[in-house]
């Protein structure tokens, strides 16, 4: 095959990096063959004899697809296998259902591997998984576990190699394995897989599902009679939160929402539920388990408690102990198109081995051409905390309206919180919008945006549609964004939550560079700018305006940081709008 200028000197870079021991970072724009370039690292290992088998692990099921492709494509001849949770691939798992809740010992399914690895290389990876649930006699989920130590390459989602309890169904195949980690940049936020929440809503759930599966036994009674006071004790604690910022709970506060007596009979009605749904062979959402669970984690050191007006959440404030598995494997590849600086990932993940960093664009020229860039950086705006009024999001409604009229196609527009989308789309409602809100279903915005027209897209930073999601004609691959909006600087929430963190990752790390605001506000505002600027060009043919509304993106260090050599710049004088 040819390759690209790029992808041979950092294919070779890699063999050697991984060869002498380091972890291999590749930092690399989308549509640049990142996946094909580490695939290519990988097999070469193994044939090399210094690898036994190649695993890949992705953020999200949708993310596994772009290694299927790759695979099919440039590696024909090679065999692969995705292992999903055990609750999205058993046939009696509800949406919702709780891997733990499932118990398989009565169930009369058996592994297939064989049927399992046919059906995969026939299908594809989801529809033979959709296949196998119909299969009366087929476990898809043991099938896909057996299977794994067949082929050639094992793609997981992030739970099996960062979660210590899941990653006890794979660890027979992590030593020896050259192991790539995809979009990499998302290790700070590792934390959301452990995050417990407790809110009044969930609450009534667990109630109403115990008077429905509980009724007649002895436990229902109490069990409600607990709920009920740890509900009244909550919303306590609720009505002193702040809806936007978190702030701290001493954990003593979560141990006077109930007794431990009481606790205890959460726990054995969670238990019974448990027991019901695997004799009816129907495992849902076991809302009592989550509140059990809830408790379970009070106790754990890692994770502080936090509250805003709506729940409290056990989360954790530094990643670094769950990313110490990546200096206890053999081999590691951690690529993306955004990640954060060597020092970052040193002092702030805790990564121990030596790392080599290959950022692709500055060191082999620019992965797409510069011309096809267009940045205009606004003078007169910028979405400071004290500053946030009605008369600055009509400013920012201005400059979107025109920005949309003036466009050849779609607009994104990413800003800081949904608070602000929500203020933006009572200004803009005449234009035809995409809002995005919490329950938002990405196929259904790529389904509406495929199917003609000019549209505005309002997202939230960090949110479904400002990455991981693809806005390109599935027929040639070309973008259908012409334009993307930065409404302001996407710097976290100042809360108490990020005051804590920059305070615990400062405390442990020595002789560095980073300051805490570094740390909790700007290198992960910088990823999710650069995360949302690169969603628009995916390809030499794409071209694309860059629009920084907010003045402080001409300070040096933001320049310098997004790599702009060249800009415009613009104010509302210029701007003409008729909302």
């Amino acid at each position: 095959m040819k390759y690209r200028p790029w992808q041979k000197p950092v294919i070779e870079r890699g063999i050697k990096a991984l060869l002498d021991g380091r972890v291999y970072a590749i930092n690399s724009p989308t549509g640049s063959g990142k996946t094909f370039m580490s695939l290519s690292i990988a097999f070469r290992m193994k044939l090399l004899a210094r690898a036994k088998r190649v695993i890949a692990v992705t953020r999200t099921r949708n993310q596994m697809l772009s290694y299927e492709r790759d695979m099919r494509k440039f590696f024909p001849g090679r065999t692969y296998v995705a292992l999903i949770s055990k609750a999205d691939a058993c046939p009696y798992a509800q949406k919702g259902a709780d891997t733990e809740d499932i118990n398989c010992e009565l169930c009369s399914r058996r592994a297939n591997p064989d049927l399992a690895r046919a059906q995969i290389m026939s299908h594809g990876i989801f529809k033979a998984i959709d296949m196998m649930r119909d299969m009366r006699e087929v476990c898809p989920y043991y099938s896909l576990r057996k299977l794994m130590e067949r082929v050639d390459l094992v793609i997981l989602t992030y739970p099996y190699l960062f979660s210590p309890i899941t990653r006890k169904a794979v660890e027979g195949i992590l030593p020896g394995a050259v192991v790539i980690v995809d979009e990499a940049h998302n290790l700070d936020n590792v934390g959301e897989l452990f995050e417990r929440r407790l809110s009044p809503q969930k609450i009534d759930y667990a109630i109403r599902q115990a008077k429905r599966l509980l009724q007649g036994t002895y436990i229902l009674r109490p069990l409600v009679a607990v709920l009920e006071k740890i509900k009244s004790r909550l919303v306590d604690i609720l009505s002193t939160g702040d809806p936007e910022r978190q702030r701290y709970l001493p954990k003593d506060k979560l141990w006077e929402l109930a007794a431990p007596q009481e606790i205890a009979t959460i726990f054995d009605a969670a238990k019974m539920i448990r027991n019901i749904m695997s004799n009816i062979r129907q495992f849902g959402v076991n809302w009592v388990g989550s509140i059990a669970k809830f408790f379970e984690s009070i106790d754990d050191e890692h994770l502080e408690a936090f509250y805003t007006t709506e729940e409290v959440v056990l989360k954790l404030v530094d990643p670094e102990p769950f990313l110490r598995i990546l200096g206890k494997l053999d081999y590691v590849i951690l690529q993306s198109g955004t990640l954060p600086p060597k020092e970052y990932m040193e002092k702030v993940w805790g990564i121990t081995k030596p790392i080599e960093y290959v950022d692709v664009d500055k060191e082999y020229g620019p992965v797409f051409p510069e011309e096809n860039k267009k940045f205009i950086v606004a003078e007169d705006v910028n979405t400071r905390y004290n500053n946030r009024n009605g008369e600055l999001w009509d400013k920012y409604a201005c400059y979107l309206e025109a920005i949309y009229r003036s466009a050849e196609a779609n607009v994104l527009a990413v800003a800081p919180s949904y608070k602000i989308v929500s203020e933006l789309a009572k200004r803009l409602r005449h234009l035809p919008l995409i809002v995005e809100e919490r329950k938002t279903r990405l196929d259904q915005v790529q389904e509406k945006i495929r199917g003609g027209g000019r549209h505005l897209i309002l997202a939230v930073a960090q949110g479904k549609l400002s990455e991981g999601i693809e806005f390109t004609d599935p027929a040639t691959g070309k973008s259908l964004l012409s334009d993307i909006v930065l409404v302001g600087i996407p710097y976290p929430m100042p809360d108490d939550y990020h005051k804590m963190r920059g305070q615990r990752i400062m405390a442990r790390i020595t002789s560095t560079t980073l300051t805490e605001f570094d740390i909790t506000m700007h290198i992960p505002a910088v990823i999710t700018v650069k995360q949302a600027l690169g969603r628009a060009i995916r390809s030499r043919e794409d071209k694309a305006r860059f629009w920084l509304l907010d003045h402080r993106y001409l300070r040096r260090n933001w320049l310098e940081d997004l790599n702009i050599l060249r800009y415009e710049k613009i104010t509302l004088s210029r701007v003409r709008c008729t909302h």
